[in-house]
This record gives structure tokens, sequence and C-alpha cells, in this order.
């Protein structure tokens, strides 16, 4: 009896295999025809839902991973690295290559595979010491994880990532250790990217700056008890109803009858 179910379990297990790789087979070959013939594709994640579509053009392609320039609003908007195991669906989507090419917008250049694959990716990322977002993809959002900052280190099986507090624009001082196996999906060069980098620097040297040059008085032994700068209330700050109520006084003195006396 349990020979019996030992061997119905790995049928369905060798079953299971084989629909995954069928299934990594025609992603693979719908992304090979939009590269060959320099065609936009929409695609979907494993976790999302049909209308959660993304576009882009394919740069490079291997069986175990793809390098897509994301299009939004028919512009390059950045680029993702991608396990092909990540993708749900691709297609074609020969309309919108038709419109890019009646807005003369450039055709981004095939690449070099051996060039893109995840280890060189990860070296540039940590030498350039760009922003970049890495997510571990699940079946669900839910169960998902994805990290915004820096490729510090890279080791031999997984990477230092130095994360981003997203709440206070902050480095983390612990960095995070991920295996390069969970990785599924790297974004980088993207607007989103670069306005939060600017952010993030601009405020880790504002405080920087603020911790060298504030000398705190000898007989102060404890500073718990201060108050934060980030919370301080700025003294060039309008309040916006006191701003309301002094436009509304204006409008009813113009309008208004002169009372003075002559």
């Amino acid at each position: 009896m349990k020979n019996k179910a030992h061997k119905s379990g790995k049928k369905n297990e060798i079953r299971r295999m084989a629909q995954e790789i069928a299934a990594q087979g025609a992603l693979y070959a719908s992304l090979a025809y939009c590269m060959d013939h320099r065609t936009i594709f929409s695609g979907t994640l494993h976790h999302e839902s049909w209308f959660q579509r993304h576009y882009g053009w394919v740069l490079a392609l291997s069986r175990e991973s793809a390098l897509i320039a994301i299009v939004r609003d028919y512009e390059l908007k950045g680029y993702v690295w991608v396990r092909l195991s990540a993708l749900e669906t691709v297609q074609p989507e020969p309309h919108l290559t038709e419109q890019w090419a009646l807005l003369s917008r450039e055709v981004p250049p095939i690449q070099d595979v051996e060039g893109t694959d995840l280890s060189t990716m990860l070296f540039t990322m940590a030498h350039e010491e760009c922003m970049v977002r890495i997510f571990t993809l699940r079946e669900t959002e839910k169960d998902s994880r994805d990290l915004t900052g820096r490729v510090e280190k890279i080791g031999k099986k997984r990477l230092t990532f130095r994360s981003l507090d997203m709440d206070d624009l902050a480095w983390r001082s612990v960095p995070d250790k991920v295996p390069y196996d969970e990785i599924d999906l790297i974004v980088f060069q993207t607007p989103s990217l670069h306005v939060r980098e600017s952010l993030a620097m601009g405020y880790d040297a504002y405080l920087r700056s603020i911790n060298e040059s504030l000398e705190v008085p000898e007989d102060m032994e404890d500073m718990d008890g201060g108050q934060d700068i980030r919370y301080r209330a700025s003294e060039d700050m309008v309040d916006l109803e006191d701003l309301v109520d002094s436009v509304d006084t204006d409008e009813e003195s113009d309008n208004g009858e002169d009372n003075r006396e002559s």
C-alpha cells in the first residue's frame, strides 16, 4: 500500500515538473520571438492578476532569465532582470510596436547574454552603487518580499544588501543577506528609484552633517529627552487654514462698503 502511494506521489511530482518545464519553454519561445522580431511584449508575474500587465522590450535572453527594458507611456522607464520561472504569461504586442514606430521612438539594442547574467549584473550594480529593487516572488503577494537599496558585497551563494527604510528614507544599520536562488526579479534605473536615491542621499548627508557639526554641552549627560529635529515644525511653515481665513477676510473687505468716516 505504501509503495503504491509512493509511486503515485512520484508520478504526480514528475507530471508537475514536466508541466513547469513545458510552461517555461513556452515563455522562452514567446520572449525569443519578441526579441528576434523586435516586438514589444506584455507579461504578468505569478502573483499578479491578468490586468496587472507590464510592457517591455527583450534585450537579452537565456533559458533561465531575461533582461527587459520597461515601457510605459511609450517611453523607456528603466530595466528589469527576471527569472523565467517568475513569469506567468508573455504575449507579443504588435499594435504597440507599430505605435512605437509611428512615434519615432528608438528601439533599444539587443545585448550580450553573458554580460547580463545574474552574477555579472550584481557585480556591476555593486560597483556603481546604484539603487535597485530586489524581489522574491511567491504564489501570493503576501508571501512575496521586496527590498530597496544597494548591493554591497557579492559572495559565492548570497549577496549583502543594504536596505532603505522607506518610512524615514534612511539606510538600515544591519544589512540583509539574500541567497541568489531567492532573487526572482531586479528592477533598476527607473524614475522612481532615481527619486528615492536622491531623497535618501540628501537625507543621509543631512543627518551626517548634523552629527558632525553639533556640539553637545559638557554638562548635558543625556539627550534622550530631546526633540527629534525631523518632527519639529519649521518657522517658515504656513498654516493653510489661517491662509484661507485671511484670503476670505480680504475678499469681504474688497466687496463690502467703505464705512470709514471722511
